[in-house]
């Protein structure tokens, strides 16, 4: 248990690193975890392959920030592996989540689109608890509807963007002790998705696609939905 608590607190140390743009002490502490994890004179195989999946995905965080998407992206997937493997779902969840941020910082929109619903999908399956959860689960969920969100912009898919992005926002206020720092991001995001969909509302009745009174209906839910954005 001690051992565990060293190499989580010198993975801890490596992101705060990162956070304050030290890399290069950042890379020294994960270059000592991951020499941590590693000893299996000490720790038993689901518990190394555990903490492993941390350093993996501390190591796809450094080289998100430094720029360098492909090692990134196999760092992140090589988390999502062993931590799977651990059984450790809430953090394999948080693995795909990454996974998913690469791909779309790539510009990989469809491939992140996918990846994101399979955390949604674990949420149905089971493997990360809903009607039971804790507020870190709950958040999880949270950040997932809201990056799938961002995706969809990416797509022109903002109808569906802007219900994914309401779900981020209903279910953050579920869990504001985990959420509460994203909050502003969630509702920034919705808003651009409601201002998305409007435009392309005008854009489709210019082209004919709609008439006069399907524009007023549309734009009288999507001025109904802003509204309670800002509630």
């Amino acid at each position: 248990m001690l051992w565990r608590q060293l190499v989580v607190t010198g993975n801890a140390f490596a992101c705060l690193c990162l956070n304050e743009k030290k890399n290069e002490l950042a890379m020294q502490f994960l270059s000592r975890t991951q020499a941590w994890a590693n000893r299996d004179d000490i720790l038993p195989a689901q518990k190394r392959a555990e903490l492993k999946g941390y350093v993996c995905d501390a190591m796809a965080f450094y080289y998100f920030r430094c720029r360098k998407a492909s090692a990134a992206l196999s760092e992140a997937r090589k988390a999502c592996k062993l931590l799977d493997k651990s059984g450790n779902f809430d953090s394999v969840a948080i693995a795909k989540l990454h996974v998913a941020a690469v791909m779309c910082q790539q510009g990989q929109f469809r491939e992140s689109h996918a990846m994101v619903f399979e955390v949604i999908a674990m949420v149905e399956e089971g493997r990360l608890a809903f009607d039971e959860a804790n507020p870190k689960q709950l958040c999880i969920v949270a950040v997932a509807y809201h990056n799938l969100a961002v995706v969809q912009l990416k797509l022109e898919m903002s109808d569906l963007a802007c219900k994914n992005s309401m779900n981020a926002r209903k279910i953050a206020r579920l869990c504001l002790s985990f959420s509460n720092r994203w909050v502003h991001v969630f509702q920034y995001t919705h808003e651009c998705a409601l201002e998305d969909a409007k435009y392309r509302l005008e854009v489709q009745r210019k082209e004919g696609r709609l008439d006069e009174r399907q524009l007023r209906v549309m734009k009288e839910l999507t001025d109904a939905m802003f509204e309670h954005a800002n509630m």
